[in-house]
């Protein structure tokens, strides 16, 4: 059978799916059994990932935030529960200066971000659904080598634009909030 780019995507993707199973059958976190060798794995894979990250938010700022965007990287930390939590955000002026139509205050930074719970078998990428802070969809880190990092980046993507069109969406839909380039 021939493969098409978005069957060899799905079938990258899956790699990531079989590993994950695996972690749970066995409690380990690729081949990590403590909680301290995880630890090493989460961090590893996040510095992996990171010139992913970096790209995906790089883009945005190209096509849709007019270059005016700034990038940070937070690297795993203790996310006060005994877990570890690090990821990337881009801010930009326009969304600095809008409001939360929900809560009065300013907007949170469109963020791409990666935890390690106290409890978890490994690391995933999450993303938190607006208003509902115990509600997250998360994907899993499976992430060893710099080509595992590259596979992670239509999942990078699609929470970014889904980042993005949230703040759109809190900024009483302003879709002036971005400045996207214009088609030529």
């Amino acid at each position: 059978m021939k493969q098409n780019p978005d069957t060899t995507l799905w079938m990258s993707r899956v790699q990531d799916t079989l590993r994950h199973l695996e972690d749970l059958r066995h409690d380990t976190y690729e081949g990590a059994r403590s909680r301290t060798d995880r630890e090493a794995v989460f961090r590893r894979a996040f510095d992996l990932v990171t010139p992913v990250a970096i790209r995906v938010l790089s883009d945005i700022d190209e096509w849709l935030l007019g270059g005016e965007g700034t990038i940070e990287t937070k690297p795993p930390h203790d996310d006060g529960a005994g877990g570890l939590k690090g990821g990337w955000t881009i801010t930009w002026p326009r969304m600095e200066s809008a409001i939360n139509k929900y809560t009065g205050l300013g907007l949170d930074p469109v963020r791409l971000t990666a935890v390690f719970p106290a409890g978890w078998t490994h690391g995933h990428f999450e993303r938190p659904h607006a208003g509902f802070p115990a509600d997250v969809t998360a994907w899993p880190m499976q992430i060893t080598t710099e080509e595992d990092a590259e596979r992670q980046e239509p999942v990078l993507r699609v929470i970014a634009e889904t980042e993005l069109h949230e703040r759109i969406y809190q900024a009483s839909g302003d879709w002036q909030l971005t400045q996207p380039l214009s088609e030529s």
